[in-house]
């Protein structure tokens, strides 16, 4: 997963968290370690960006 702002690859941040504050189960939250935007995706976006 590539980052919007500056292209670095991000990671996808421990769902469960983002769960219970958001309650999307469906969406994942994703942070770019090197300028810290946060992602949200959802899963079937996830699932189709792999091809």
């Amino acid at each position: 997963m590539e980052c919007k702002e500056c292209g670095s690859e991000m990671e996808r941040e421990r769902k469960s968290d983002w769960d219970v504050q958001l309650g999307y189960p469906q969406y994942y939250a994703y942070r770019c370690s090197k300028c810290n935007l946060l992602t949200f995706v959802h899963w079937k976006e996830e699932v189709n960006d792999e091809s």
